[in-house]
């Protein structure tokens, strides 16, 4: 009877020992994980399994050291196997169910993280996971909810209101998008890439000056992109800034380098604004070099070279622009216009005639037809379209037009 009971405590202390053993490779194995040590966290996984092949938690410890290091194979194995080991264990549905997210296997990751919730439906990460496939998928409205129960179960987390001010935005909710961006700054105060998404919803609402802040604000937290740059060029364009403008402009040009007619057209017209004429006209020539179709750098250069009293290559400009787009009217409208203010009437009331066949609606076509026949001496013509500019809303029409036109 003794050497049997010998036997038996001898083997429940080897067996005493080896989960010992098997405990001590673990947890060297998770402190080997702290320190990105995945290989040597491998190895002791693997020490622990060959002990105690039941042990499902080396395998899922094992399975995400395979995935950091790129080995999706091995870490499906070992996550499958996991789940094969303790069906009701929730974080292995999880970490599987995470791990199909990375791949961006939605599906299966939805029915891994439905089930890890199911089984435990108070762990925050299994939420946002499974808010973020929702959010891949554009299910929206679910990846607010999953957001929502996410930060009731862990509160004040920048990234996660961020998420849900993506899901927000994506649907119009501009409201709720701004107020979930501006609590995940409250935390994170210098995250750029929330100060450009906020600047976005601004810049959409017409609201320039706030966006041009948030703009500004991306900038100086180390945000920066092309879109970045010309949304805040375009702020500044807007509001007139124009020295601002054109140094956004410029960045994207000289930084990006974007050479497109549009960037080199925009910062021709600052230019323009600002009366630099010489660095208008050179924008404007680089932007047709760009696209020689460029309906608006024609109808701009034309513009600048009235100013600058160069009419014929103005008309040549305004020619070419309504060549692009024949049914137009506002080329023709200029065109009208600098002859108009050439004395060439007859010229003038050719070309606003045709802007007015192409569209009836311009108050300021027939201001300066009106104009043109009143001093061709045709009373009876220019108090018609006098009175015509009036009724469009011209208000110089309308004084012009009560006193000559009684």
């Amino acid at each position: 009877m003794r050497p049997i009971l010998f036997i038996l405590s001898l083997i429940i202390s080897i067996n005493s020992l080896s989960a010992q053993q098997a405990n001590k490779f673990f947890d060297e194995g998770t402190e080997k994980m702290k320190i990105k040590d995945y290989k040597a966290s491998i190895n002791l996984f693997s020490r622990v399994l060959t002990i105690n092949p039941s042990f499902f938690q080396a395998n899922l410890e094992r399975g995400r050291c395979y995935e950091l290091i790129g080995k999706n194979d091995s870490a499906l194995i070992d996550y499958t196997t996991a789940i094969e080991k303790h069906k009701n264990y929730p974080n292995a549905y999880f970490y599987r169910g995470r791990f199909f997210y990375q791949q961006k296997e939605y599906k299966n990751a939805l029915e891994d993280l439905n089930k890890a919730i199911d089984l435990k439906n108070d762990v925050p990460d299994a939420w946002n996971t499974r808010a973020s496939v929702h959010q891949a998928l554009n299910n929206h409205q679910n990846a607010i909810q999953d957001f929502s129960k996410t930060l009731e179960l862990k509160p004040n987390q920048a990234d996660v209101y961020q998420k849900r001010g993506d899901s927000y935005a994506a649907i119009q909710q501009t409201k709720n998008a701004v107020d979930d961006y501006s609590k995940a700054l409250k935390i994170n105060p210098k995250t750029g890439v929330l100060h450009y998404k906020r600047g976005l919803i601004y810049q959409k609402e017409g609201n320039y000056e706030k966006a041009l802040i948030d703009y500004t604000n991306a900038i100086k937290n180390n945000y920066e992109s092309e879109d970045l740059y010309f949304r805040k060029a375009d702020c500044n364009y807007i509001l007139k800034k124009m020295t601002d403008a054109i140094a956004d402009y410029s960045v994207l040009i000289d930084k990006y380098k974007l050479k497109s007619a549009d960037i080199f057209q925009k910062r021709g017209s600052a230019y323009m604004f600002l009366s630099d004429f010489q660095s208008a006209l050179k924008d404007y020539n680089k932007a047709i070099q760009y696209d020689k179709n460029s309906y608006q750098t024609y109808l701009q250069r034309g513009l600048l070279n009235a100013k600058m009293n160069k009419t014929t290559q103005a008309i040549g400009d305004f020619n070419k622009a309504a060549d692009i787009h024949p049914k137009y009217a506002e080329p023709h409208l200029e065109k009208g216009k600098l002859y108009f203010d050439t004395k060439k009437y007859k010229q003038a009331i050719e070309s606003l005639d045709i802007a007015i066949k192409l569209d009836s609606k311009m108050a300021e076509t027939y201001f300066y037809r009106g104009a043109c026949k009143d001093f061709l001496k045709d009373s009876k013509g220019a108090c018609q379209d006098l009175k015509k500019a009036a009724e469009l809303g011209h208000a110089e029409a309308t004084e012009i037009s009560k006193v000559k036109c009684k």
